[in-house]
This record gives structure tokens, sequence and C-alpha cells, in this order.
């Protein structure tokens, strides 16, 4: 008798393990995910960085989170949030987005300028309406 009973322990124990692990995957697979900071629940969304390709390095609040335009970053927390690319030899970029839960937030407007575009900009000549030509 006390055999059986421990099998039927095991057999419910397994049982009670098994929903747990499910229930936590299918939270997390759902997109939620629990904020600490506000001891709460909430509904993750998606920052679609779209672009040519290229290698940068992507970061969201100073933590990296690609090495590589295009890119999706998952699991963000509702909020403002700042968003900075930065490559070798260009200028860095940063914006702060607004995420809203449940919706993709798409950044199409990255543009990197290169280092000492100041520099070249002194180079090119005005042209003169006036005069037709170029100055």
């Amino acid at each position: 008798m006390p055999k059986k009973i421990g099998y039927y322990m095991w057999r419910i124990s397994t049982l009670i393990l098994y929903i747990i692990v499910s229930g936590l995957t299918l939270f997390f697979a759902y997109g939620y995910r629990y904020d600490f900071q506000k001891s709460n629940v909430q509904k993750t969304s998606i920052i679609d960085i779209v672009g040519e390709e290229q290698p940068a390095v992507i970061t969201l609040d100073g933590v990296s989170q690609a090495q590589v335009i295009p890119a999706q970053i998952k699991n963000v927390l509702p909020g403002i949030h700042l968003l900075s690319v930065a490559e070798d030899g260009f200028l860095p970029w940063q914006r702060e987005i607004e995420v809203a839960a449940d919706l993709v937030s798409i950044v199409d407007d990255i543009y990197l300028v290169p280092n000492g575009v100041s520099e070249n900009a002194k180079k090119i000549k005005e042209f003169s309406s006036e005069q037709n030509v170029y100055a």
C-alpha cells in the first residue's frame, strides 16, 4: 500500500509541475513579463529597426541588443526608451522611443552621418543664380 501512495504522489507532483511550467511558458509566449520595479505584470512590445543591411551596434537604454541593421528588439516594456545606433566612422544616432503595450514600434529613420562631415561641407560650392556661376 505505501508503494502505491508513493507512486500516486509522484504522479500528482509531476502533473502539478507540468501545469506550472506550461502556464509560465504560455505567460511568456504571449508577451507578458513581470516588472520587478513596478511589481506588476505588463504586456510587452517589439521595436522593429528597419533599413539597409549594415553592421551597427544597437543599444536600448544602454544595453546592447544587436550588431546589425535591420534588427528586432523583443520583450520591451511599455514606456519611453532611449534607442542608440553607432558604427565605426560615423556619428552616433539616438532617439527616445515611446513604446505602447502590445504594439510594434517601427524605427525607419536611422541616418548615420560620417565623421568629419562638417569639414567636407565647407568644400561644397554654392551656386549663385544671379551670376549663373559657381561661387
